[in-house]
């Protein structure tokens, strides 16, 4: 299975994330490592991404994650991936999509339904601006500043059906964080497994 932890920056990702991955035993991927450092420039000067700087940084999470995944293993990827259209490139096969993945404006929302398959589930990382503000201000050794927290919150699209997703709240620490994510996930499985 793939596990991907999404949200906003400062949720959490990387830290739960990592815990995820020790406490399953699997592989971990921090999408934030796969930026192109002119992401990381623009970001650190307080620029919001477009959707056109984040096309290559999406596909290259895609690929990582798949050739770390084989049947039976699980991935645990951090990656904000906060609008529908920048998990449908996570979740799609990009040799098959490529003609499917670009827009004149860069990431393309079209008609086509995200995966629903049982091998990828999203972790939505949820808290409010307050909480997670506070979170970010006592971080020092990131790109992403504070003050880009509201641009995104203003871009965060929650995930919805047909997509499969958890929404795990951040305000406990990362030990009941991952409890929580263990839980709905067995939760899931075992809905899934009776209908």
């Amino acid at each position: 299975m793939i596990l991907i932890l999404m949200g906003v920056c400062g949720c959490g990702k990387s830290s739960v994330g990592q815990a995820l991955a020790k406490d399953l035993e699997c592989s971990f991927v921090d999408a934030d490592d796969l930026h192109p450092e002119t992401n990381k420039d623009k970001m650190s000067r307080g620029v919001p991404l477009t959707d056109d700087d984040r096309l290559p940084w999406l596909r290259a999470v895609n690929r990582e994650m798949n050739r770390l995944h084989t049947p039976g293993s699980s991935v645990v990827v951090a990656c904000s991936a906060l609008k529908a259209s920048y998990r449908h490139i996570l979740v799609s096969n990009l040799d098959q999509d490529d003609s499917h993945t670009r827009s004149h404006s860069g990431v393309q929302q079209d008609s086509e339904t995200i995966s629903v398959s049982s091998d990828i589930c999203f972790v939505h990382l949820d808290g409010s601006f307050e909480l997670i503000a506070s979170r970010m201000s006592t971080r020092h050794d990131h790109f992403m500043p504070t003050s880009l927290l509201q641009s995104q919150f203003a871009a965060l699209e929650r995930p919805t059906h047909p997509e499969r997703f958890i929404t795990v709240d951040v305000s406990p620490g990362v030990d009941e964080t991952v409890r929580s994510i263990r839980s709905q996930l067995r939760a899931l499985a075992h809905a899934q497994a009776v209908l």
